[in-house]
């Protein structure tokens, strides 16, 4: 196993095991993948206090060994905070699921944009944290983050934080935190964890056939191409994978074994732009997310509309998610996470976007469908309830 530091010194196994996905009905089975993780060289582990019965049963198979031979991440949840005695409760709570009495990382989990970090530091967070690493309860604070680069940035900003967590993978290179707020983390030596290395596992089984028979004949997996791309840039500490099988983590360990920085040949970068470009074909809707329509004057993120709309048709061929993931998807990058909503129904037909879409998109009536198949009855319950939170007002 290939390790890199972090800004502390700690060397961190270059694939973390994200536990998130463990079958947790199966015990046996769960400690035999532990057991097989931590033989293989991989000493980060991560689990998140929303994650149901995940904290309890990582800390009792991981309380097995010595607790100083692995790094624990877990995460508090913004949303179940009110005042700063929340936070004391809930970290106390996460110690004794998981049997320890100090976390290696901590996140703020799933911060959405700066709005949401100065709620909480309302409250007094920043106290509180530097209350927990002075008593060494917390070794390392970061945050993981589904917003926009702008945003991002501004946070990296905003506190003395030991490390981050963004999703990136070769398809949202240029979405979420994106490549410009990975640079921009690392120009300010924040060290970062990523999850989502294959996008929910629609870099690998999910792929257009056309993808799929490059691969078999370049002979390289898909899971191989996708930790390789994001292996490859120095500015990673470590890459997440939900492993729940032997074969997955032997696979994610033997490439995570020889993907140094700058281990990408010219050969994989041709094959993957061949992959996004099959990707894109196989589209509902031809958007390249180059951004042109950008800004929308009624703040439609239009770009993020139509990703989740073509994930989600993308989806339907898929029966092996018992819920279209590209739901969720939609959810959050055009609800949820900026400061006001931005989903397609919002559009008001002024036809601007239009005029600017290089690629000759009917932008209006492809918004009208997409509100139509992503917004059913029910999608305000959800939005409502989360900005209700983060304004920091109680239900």
């Amino acid at each position: 196993m290939l390790y890199r530091e972090d800004k502390k010194g700690n060397r961190i196994s270059a694939l973390g095991f994200g536990c998130m996905r463990l079958p947790q009905d199966d015990r046996e089975k769960c400690g035999r993948l532990i057991d097989s993780a931590l033989k293989s060289g991989i000493n980060y582990f991560d689990t998140a206090f929303m994650y149901s019965g995940n904290e309890e049963l990582v800390g009792s198979l991981l309380g097995r060994y010595d607790r100083g031979s692995y790094f624990l991440a877990s995460k508090i949840p913004p949303a179940l905070c009110f005042t700063k005695k929340d936070f004391e409760r809930i970290f106390r709570i996460q110690l004794k699921r998981l049997g320890t009495d100090y976390i290696d990382y901590y996140l703020i989990h799933c911060l959405s944009d700066y709005s949401a970090w100065n709620r909480l530091c309302r409250m007094g967070i920043e106290d509180w944290i530097r209350e927990k690493i002075e008593s060494g309860a917390i070794r390392n604070i970061g945050f993981s983050y589904h917003g926009g680069t702008a945003d991002f940035k501004k946070l990296i900003d905003s506190f003395d934080w030991d490390f981050a967590q963004v999703q990136y993978n070769y398809m949202d290179e240029f979405n979420q935190a994106g490549r410009e707020g990975v640079e921009y983390a690392h120009s300010k030596g924040i060290p970062l964890i990523v999850m989502e290395p294959l996008r929910g596992g629609s870099l690998t089984g999910k792929l257009p056939q056309k993808a799929l028979e490059r691969l078999a004949a370049d002979n390289q997996s898909a899971a191989s191409l996708g930790l390789r791309w994001v292996l490859d840039k120095k500015e990673i500490l470590c890459v997440l994978s939900g492993m729940n099988t032997e074969e997955q983590l032997s696979e994610n360990t033997a490439i995570a074994e020889s993907a140094a920085a700058g281990c990408l040949g010219e050969d994989e970068k041709e094959r993957i732009e061949f992959i996004k470009s099959a990707i894109r074909e196989s589209f509902v809707i031809g958007c390249t997310g180059c951004g042109y329509c950008q800004p929308c004057p009624n703040g439609v993120a239009i770009p993020a509309c139509f990703e989740a709309r073509n994930n989600f048709e993308n989806g339907k061929n898929h029966p092996v998610f018992k819920m279209n993931p590209a739901r969720r998807q939609y959810l959050h990058s055009t609800a949820v996470l900026g400061k006001s909503p931005m989903n397609a129904s919002l559009c008001v037909k002024c036809g601007r976007c239009e005029k600017k879409c290089p690629q000759g998109l009917k932008i209006m009536s492809l918004l009208e469908e997409t509100a139509e198949v992503m917004e059913p009855a029910w999608f305000m319950i959800p939005i409502k309830a989360y900005r209700m939170i983060n304004s920091g007002k109680k239900r």
